[in-house]
């Protein structure tokens, strides 16, 4: 079932009741393609790549986001949603506001990212601890009005204006 799927195309299970999704060939999820599934519990995202604008946002179902396939989240993309931890091993782009308003999100790893895009992290107010080795610049609202205690950033050589105001 699903084994020749490599794309899901903009919109296309927008605002659906869909709970649980697995194509185990996906490379590329479109934009908005899950916007609004507030059933959507779990979806294998083992071979996917591209992650598009606004994929998930809203998914309060969905908790965890584990995958070590993922290179580029676009933005807004997990806007809302319900994730409470994030390891993403392999993933190199972050789009602007991608975790925004997460606020279940507890921690974050993602160790090959070398930017923290505006307002990624803004108002995930459970967010405790982050992990990001390689972080060299940190762009405004990134982490602001969230709970952060822990930061490891040996490399951050920019920290832009409000990056931690409100934390």
């Amino acid at each position: 079932y699903g084994q020749g799927i490599t794309t899901v195309k903009s919109n296309a299970f927008a605002k659906s009741s869909v709970c649980y999704v697995d194509f185990p060939n996906l490379k590329e999820i479109g934009n908005k393609a899950f916007l609004d599934c507030c059933n959507l519990a779990d979806i294998s995202l083992f071979n996917v790549e591209t992650i598009g604008e606004y994929s998930f946002q809203n998914t309060v179902s969905m908790e965890e986001l584990d995958s070590c396939s993922i290179l580029s989240i676009g933005a807004s993309a997990f806007e809302q949603s319900g994730i409470e931890y994030i390891n993403l091993p392999s993933t190199t782009e972050v789009g602007k506001n991608a975790f925004a308003s997460c606020e279940s999100l507890t921690s974050a790893s993602i160790p090959m990212l070398t930017e923290l895009g505006i307002g990624v992290f803004k108002n995930c107010i459970s967010l405790k601890e982050l992990d990001m080795p390689l972080l060299v610049n940190i762009k405004s609202n990134a982490l602001r009005n969230t709970g952060l205690e822990f930061f490891y950033g040996k490399d951050v050589v920019q920290i832009d204006n409000y990056a931690f105001a409100e934390s």
